[in-house]
């Protein structure tokens, strides 16, 4: 039986088994096979996780006492989730001071199987936050502290046009102004 046709299972087993390593040495009829039918592209692209933005629902403004209010829907497409324990920020930088604030979500990406993923908090902000104009991003930073702050070690998500590589942010393309 082929594993790659419809009614094969490899990929669907790959997803319930939170698959992010294929032994490429290890029994090569496997592997030629799913490359002779045309599914070990796939399966490659899948190991692991793969994290999608679907949808952000995000408020045009906030007053610095109240709560800013967050509504993700987060795919998976990959067959993991991440391994390692990772806060999940939104970033919040002033478009003219470029001021900086992180504020810390709840949500835990290690939970993040395969699938869609609802991320909805109530955040409140710091008292240092000034009013004015900021542009919005995802973090994923490493836990690490050493390795926090560099962009090679953050979730990238597979979405375009998002990813900046300088920072490690997701850019979420929305301003939201703070009074």
């Amino acid at each position: 039986m082929n594993d790659c046709a419809p009614a094969g299972h490899a990929e669907a087993e790959m997803r319930s088994m939170h698959y992010s390593y294929l032994n490429a040495a290890y029994n090569t009829d496997v592997n030629n096979d799913w490359d002779s039918s045309g599914c070990l592209y796939n399966i490659k692209r899948k190991l692991g996780y793969r994290l999608v933005l679907r949808k952000a629902i995000l408020p045009i403004e906030v007053n610095k006492k109240n709560v800013l209010s967050i509504d993700f829907v987060i795919d998976n497409i990959g067959y993991a989730s991440l391994y390692n324990p990772r806060p999940v920020k939104i970033v919040l930088q002033n478009k003219v001071t470029k001021q900086i604030v992180e504020v810390t979500l709840k949500a835990n990406p290690q939970f993040w199987f395969s699938g869609s993923h609802h991320i909805k908090e109530q955040l409140q902000l710091p008292g240092n936050v000034i009013p004015g104009s900021y542009q919005l991003y995802l973090y994923l930073p490493d836990a690490n502290v050493l390795l926090s702050k560099r962009f090679e070690y953050c979730v990238h998500l597979s979405n375009e046009n998002m990813w900046e590589e300088a920072t490690g942010y997701n850019n979420l393309q929305h301003t939201i102004l703070v009074k």
